[in-house]
C-alpha cells in the first residue's frame, strides 16, 4: 500500500496546485469541465441529498481552475464566474491564486483564496502565510473576507531552534499551526502543535510529542510511521480540551488521513492485508469502523469538513459521509468529472 500522510483541504490543494503548476507528474489527470451552464449531474439519491441547497466546486480545467456549484437535489451543475476576494492593493493576488484553492466562504458570502481549514469560524476573516517570496513582510496575515483588508498578526516564523510554523487550521479558539525542520535538502515535518490568538498574534506551545496533521471536531490527529520500511503505523488523538494523548489505531495498511468529522473522528484510507485501500473511521472511543463506498464511486481524491458532515470528491462524483448515515453519494459528476467541493452545502 502507498501510505501518505494527507487531509481534507491540503490534499485536495496539492493534487489541484501540482494539475495548475505542472509540479507532479504522478498526480491522477483530472478531466476538464465542458458540460454547459445548468446541465444536469446525475443524482444518486435525493434521500441521501441535503434538502435544497448549493454545494460549491472546483476542478481543474486547461491550466486553470474553474469554480462551480452543484444544486441539490436536483444535482445541476452551474460555472460561477465571479470574483474571488483577495489582498485590497493585489500585491499577491498572483501568488495566492496558483498555490493555494479558492473556497467559498458562507460567512462574508464570497469565495476566497484560501483553503476553507484556514477561514475563521463565523466567515468573517481567513488566516495567510507569506513568506520570503512576496513583497510583503514575512509572516501570518489576517484578511478581512469581504474588504480584502490585511493585517500582520505574527511576523514571528518559528519558535526557534531550525523549526518553522506552518498553518494546520483556524478554529474557534484559534489558529493552529504545525512545524517544519529547515535542515537537509527540503523541509520535514517535525513534532509540534502551536496554537495563535488571531487578535494579538500570540503563540503558546499546545503539544510537542507528534507530528499533529489533523485538526477538526475537538480533536487533533497524528500518525507515526514505521521504524523501517515495513512495519506499524500508529495513530495518535489529542483531545483538544483537555490535553489527553490517546494511542487510536495501530496497522501495517494505513494509507493516510482524509478528513476529521464533526463529531471529533476521523476518517482514514486504509488496506486489509494489502488488499484494496478502504476508508474507515476512527473513532474517539479508539473503534475502527469500516464504511461502504457507494456503488458506481470509486478511488477518493481528499474531502474535507464542512456542513452537514465530511464531503468527500470521489473519481466518478461527490459523496457525503454524516455519522447517521455513513458515506452516501450525492451527485454523479457529468461525464465522470472529478469536482472537489471547497465549502458546506447550504
Amino acid at each position: 500500500m502507498h501510505k501518505i500522510r494527507t487531509v481534507g483541504g491540503p490534499a485536495v490543494t496539492a493534487m489541484l496546485a501540482a494539475l495548475v503548476l505542472g509540479a507532479c507528474g504522478k498526480a491522477s489527470p483530472v478531466a476538464e469541465i465542458s458540460s454547459p451552464v445548468g446541465s444536469p449531474a446525475s443524482v444518486i439519491s435525493s434521500s441521501s441529498s441535503p434538502t435544497a441547497c448549493r454545494l460549491p466546486v472546483v476542478a481543474q480545467v486547461g491550466d486553470g481552475v474553474e469554480r462551480g456549484w452543484i444544486a441539490l437535489p436536483g444535482g445541476q451543475y452551474a460555472r460561477d464566474s465571479g470574483t474571488v476576494s483577495n489582498f485590497s492593493d493585489g500585491t499577491v493576488a498572483n501568488y495566492y491564486s496558483t498555490e493555494h484553492m479558492p473556497s467559498y466562504d458562507w460567512g462574508a458570502g464570497v469565495w476566497v483564496p484560501a483553503e476553507q481549514q484556514y477561514v475563521s469560524p463565523d466567515g468573517s476573516d481567513y488566516v495567510v502565510q507569506i513568506d520570503s517570496r512576496s513583497k510583503l513582510p514575512t509572516g501570518f496575515y489576517l484578511v478581512d473576507a469581504k474588504t480584502g483588508t490585511k493585517r500582520l498578526i505574527q511576523s514571528v516564523t518559528g519558535p526557534g531552534g531550525g523549526v518553522y510554523w506552518t498553518l494546520l487550521g483556524y478554529q474557534s479558539e484559534g489558529i493552529y499551526l504545525g512545524g517544519r525542520g529547515a535542515a537537509g535538502d527540503a523541509p520535514t515535518e517535525v513534532p509540534g502543535l502551536w496554537l495563535m490568538d488571531p487578535l494579538t498574534g500570540q503563540v503558546r506551545l499546545v503539544d510537542r510529542s507528534h507530528i499533529w496533521d489533523v485538526i477538526g471536531g475537538g480533536s487533533a490527529w497524528a500518525v507515526d510511521p514505521p521504524l523501517g520500511a515495513v512495519g506499524t503505523w500508529t495513530v495518535y488523538r489529542l483531545d483538544l480540551a483537555s490535553g489527553q494523548i490517546n494511542k487510536s489505531y495501530a496497522s501495517e495498511h494505513f494509507g493516510g488521513f482524509l478528513a476529521p468529522t464533526p463529531d471529533g473522528d476521523v476518517l482514514v484510507r486504509g488496506g486489509d492485508d494489502g488488499g484494496p485501500e478502504r476508508i474507515f473511521v476512527l473513532t474517539t472511543g479508539n473503534q475502527v469502523l469500516p464504511l461502504a463506498l457507494p456503488a458506481g464511486f470509486g478511488l477518493d481524491y481528499g474531502g474535507h469538513l464542512a456542513n452537514p458532515g465530511v464531503w468527500i470528491a470521489l473519481s466518478s462524483g461527490t459523496a457525503l459521509y454524516t455519522k447517521a448515515t455513513g458515506v452516501q453519494g450525492v451527485v454523479q459528476s457529468p461525464y465522470g468529472k472529478v469536482l472537489f467541493p471547497v465549502g458546506g452545502c447550504r
